[in-house]
């Protein structure tokens, strides 16, 4: 591993001179394995992604979940958002329990009442993303509290 030839390793017990760090070779190896070992986990990660994607589009919920998401982006004016397997299951456990109404309320409120922050360059940024107004049952029941009545 010594890249410059006129570098020596001198062990302080001995005084012995080494070409390589002893050490480093045991190094190497553990950093090989532990690489091995994340591409297994990547891999196995990927793996369980693909079946929540697919669980997601095969649950019954997600034509309607995906209208809610369309609803979501024309009033919030988000017209680029796409409808995702992440987004079908951060929504879906509020619209299980509050049904389509009261989502659309709680997005109805982010609409009309988000958090704003002025950037620097002058522009506004809007908190109204699907990610804070599903994030928590207090934050859904403030944007629904929000909405106009």
């Amino acid at each position: 591993m010594n890249t410059r030839p006129n570098l020596r390793v001198v062990d302080p017990e001995t005084g012995e001179l080494h070409e390589t760090c002893p050490a480093c070779k045991e190094r190497e190896d553990v950093i090989v394995g532990l690489e091995r070992d994340i591409r297994g986990w990547a891999a196995r990660y990927a793996e369980l992604k693909r079946d929540l994607d697919v669980d997601a589009r095969d649950n019954a919920m997600w034509d309607d979940i995906s209208a809610l998401v369309g609803y979501w982006r024309r009033r919030c004016r988000h017209p680029k958002s796409q409808m995702t397997a992440d987004r079908f299951w951060l929504i879906q456990p509020f619209y299980e329990r509050h049904g389509d109404a009261m989502c659309r309320r709680a997005i109805d409120g982010a609409a009309f009442d988000p958090m704003t922050k002025q950037r620097k360059n002058g522009t506004t940024e809007r908190f109204d993303g699907l990610d804070l107004i599903f994030r928590s049952a207090e934050k859904f029941e403030s944007f629904c509290n929000r909405a106009p009545a």
